[in-house]
């Protein structure tokens, strides 16, 4: 009986599309110039979690897309793909953007149209830096390759500091609409950014002077910090930037005293 039901699950559904849909990849903001991606996709019923055993396969294509705030890179107008097509996008607005798709369900010849929810484009505008202190032997007994727990860190910038205390540096980038990100590689075992971010060179961004390593903690995002050299009261930490689309930005850190 068992093997039976396989079988009628096709039969129940194959002519039976399920909902269309358009994702988008950020799911936030999108910076201005860069590329992100968005999908259009149309399944079978039977597709939904819990109930694809025995779902048959099934493509649809995308017959027109159209942007209102961004540029869709390339022609992906014609395109065919198992569940729906994916295709690039470019935001050219800090403000609302709108994408629709017309997408084709294959097995059926449905057409529907699809359009993205609640999507902006934003650009960056400042650089911003928090400065804290860890003690020196805790640090040094963390294996930087996982998140340095929050609580460790005490201080900050306008707080003293122990001599046994080493300083870091927290740095992020604030974008017009008021996101916090930080999309660099600083090291290459640590990268910034959340997912769907396009990370930058690392030789974008600066410290002066140069941290001695870089690490990451395990508060909500942006988590780098920058590891800072040993440094006398009344010196200054330096940063500096080139922004998203265009532009530069700087801010420094007076070095807190010590106790």
């Amino acid at each position: 009986m068992g093997l039976l039901l396989v079988p009628g699950c096709v039969i129940a559904h194959e002519g039976t599309p399920g909902y269309p849909e358009l994702f988008v990849k950020p799911e936030r903001a999108w910076i201005v110039g860069e590329e992100n991606r968005a999908w259009a996709y149309w399944k079978y019923g039977c597709e939904e979690p819990g109930d694809d055993w025995g779902c048959p396969s099934s493509t649809a294509t995308l017959l027109d897309v159209t942007c209102d705030g961004c540029r869709v890179t390339g022609d992906p107008r014609g395109t065919s793909g198992r569940g729906g097509v994916m295709f690039g996008a470019v935001a050219t607005t800090d403000q609302a953007i709108k994408i629709t798709a017309k997408l084709r369900f294959d097995p059926t010849g449905d057409i529907a149209t699809v359009s993205s929810f609640a999507l902006t484009g934003d650009r960056e505008v400042a650089i911003e830096a928090t400065c804290k202190a860890i003690d020196t032997a805790t640090l040094a007994q963390r294996d930087l390759r996982y998140p340095v727990p929050q609580e460790l860190f005490h201080g900050g910038c306008d707080a003293k500091r122990l001599v046994s205390d080493t300083l870091v540096v927290f740095p992020a980038l604030r974008t017009l609409h008021g996101d916090a990100r930080f999309p660099f590689c600083a090291t290459p075992t640590v990268c910034g950014g959340f997912d769907g971010d396009h990370l930058r060179p690392a030789e974008t961004f600066s410290i002066t002077p140069a941290p001695i390593n870089w690490a990451r903690s395990d508060q909500i995002e942006p988590a780098e910090f920058a590891i800072l050299p040993a440094m006398p009261d009344g010196n200054t930490v330096s940063l500096s930037v080139q922004l998203a689309p265009s532009g530069t930005a700087t801010t420094s850190v007076e070095i807190p005293p010590l106790q």
